[in-house]
């Protein structure tokens, strides 16, 4: 259900987007694919393939949570070598991906990755991206 706010924010995005009113509501009424967020399954998500098999590393003190436990380094590089990834234990010029808890770290790694232009994600969108849903 699609509240009248939420409607007109659609239609004011699919404008933007040249899609016209009719496949707009196309896109409503269909059926919303499901979306697996199970820890044990990165399969679940379309990014995890498109991550698989590149470097990783982390930064910071991790801020999710699975299964009421709080994700510990250790168990965060299991998950993404469990989505695919190699997990690599510093930001190199062929590091792929550095995963921090804030976005705006200054930490040497972030600095780092910034000089070597490493693609930095937030470890909400990390765990998203790799379908483990973390609380």
């Amino acid at each position: 259900m699609v509240s009248p706010a939420e409607r007109h924010d659609l239609e004011s995005v699919s404008a933007l987007l040249g899609l016209s009113p009719a496949q707009l509501e196309s896109r409503l009424a269909g059926p919303t694919p499901p979306v697996a967020r199970d820890a044990g399954s990165p399969e679940a998500g379309t990014t995890a393939k498109h991550l698989a098999g590149r470097t990783v590393c982390f930064t910071g003190s991790l801020s999710g949570r699975l299964d009421g436990e709080p994700i510990t380094r250790t168990r965060a590089e299991q998950l993404a070598t469990v989505a695919g990834l190699i997990v690599a234990p510093r930001v190199t010029k062929g590091l792929d991906l550095l995963v921090v808890a804030d976005p705006d770290s200054l930490s040497a790694k972030a600095r780092k990755a910034r000089e070597y232009g490493t693609r930095i994600m937030a470890e909400a969108v990390f765990w998203q991206a790799i379908g483990v849903g973390v609380e």
